[in-house]
């Protein structure tokens, strides 16, 4: 047997008739990347592990992590291997589930997970970045691997867990926190429930497009989600904005952001800064004209 996943899943992959190349395509992977895999610890990781149950639904997770167990499982219940019904384990909360975002409400149907991530050539994941020009697009080309493959790419060397996504932010409505035009750099969220009470977080809804704004989770008492601006002028131009769960697409929490302008101090610093400059000149010109006691 097989003692690495990514064979296992060649093994399964050979049975069920699927080329690797076909595969990558089934599960919006990159280019090489199963034998990049294969090159290397022959790991998969949990987000392509999801992506493989959710193609797949006869494979057994169990079997393709552990080698434990039957390859498929019973397509009738949809849960059992073949040769071992009691052995539901990882594999029947898997294939049960139907979404990364758990349902909390009946009215609201669940929301897809990540569809599309990017690697480098040693096949680590990348973090895709979504500008502006491209971002009216993004919430229906999420699922499109031709669309994101068009995306730059890049990696930051302290975000190495979970899959990020960089947003470039559009307006004011976020200023002073976030400058029109700064990259703003989230990690997926899983569940509604993972929402950071009042922190940026980038939404992206399918009809109101990509939002960066602070959230409020508000679902279990008023069945949607608060986006607040930050905006201090012209607030009246930026009103909250009630989200409901069955119009998100998809929530990255905000872990960093990127600004190519340094910053000036805030206006309340420079008025200080301004005001002992303009007294250190009132008092050189009182001393000179000897106005003032030395």
């Amino acid at each position: 047997m097989p003692n690495r996943p990514i064979d296992r899943l060649l093994i399964f992959l050979a049975h069920k008739k699927i080329s690797p190349s076909k595969a990558e395509r089934q599960l919006l992977l990159g280019n090489g990347y199963i034998k990049k895999s294969q090159q290397r610890d022959g790991g998969i990781g949990s987000a392509i592990l999801e992506k493989i149950c959710r193609t797949y639904l006869d494979i057994s997770l169990t079997w393709l992590i552990t080698g434990d167990g039957a390859m498929l499982l019973d397509e009738k219940d949809g849960n059992a291997p073949l040769d071992d019904k009691e052995k539901t384990g990882i594999a029947t909360s898997t294939v049960r589930r139907t979404g990364s975002f758990k349902q909390l409400q009946a009215s609201h149907p669940p929301i897809s997970p990540i569809q599309v991530i990017s690697v480098d050539n040693d096949g680590n994941e990348t973090i895709l970045y979504v500008p502006v020009r491209a971002s009216a697009g993004y919430p229906k080309g999420y699922a499109d691997r031709e669309y994101m493959e068009k995306l730059a790419s890049f990696s930051l060397p302290y975000l190495n867990n979970g899959t990020h996504r960089a947003f470039e932010v559009d307006g004011d409505s976020m200023f002073p926190t976030l400058e029109n035009k700064e990259i703003v750099v989230g990690r997926f969220v899983e569940k509604f429930e993972d929402i950071v009470e009042d922190h940026v977080h980038i939404i992206v809804t399918r009809d109101r497009g990509i939002l960066i704004k602070r959230l409020l989770n508000r679902i279990q008492k008023y069945g949607f989600i608060v986006a607040k601006s930050d905006a201090l002028d012209n607030r009246n131009l930026y009103p909250n904005q009630e989200i409901y769960p069955d119009e998100v697409v998809e929530i990255w929490f905000a872990v960093g952001h990127i600004n190519n302008k340094f910053r000036h101090p805030t206006d309340m610093y420079k008025r200080v800064n301004n005001l002992e400059a303009d007294l250190t000149e009132i008092m050189r010109v009182l001393k000179s004209k000897n106005l003032l006691d030395k």
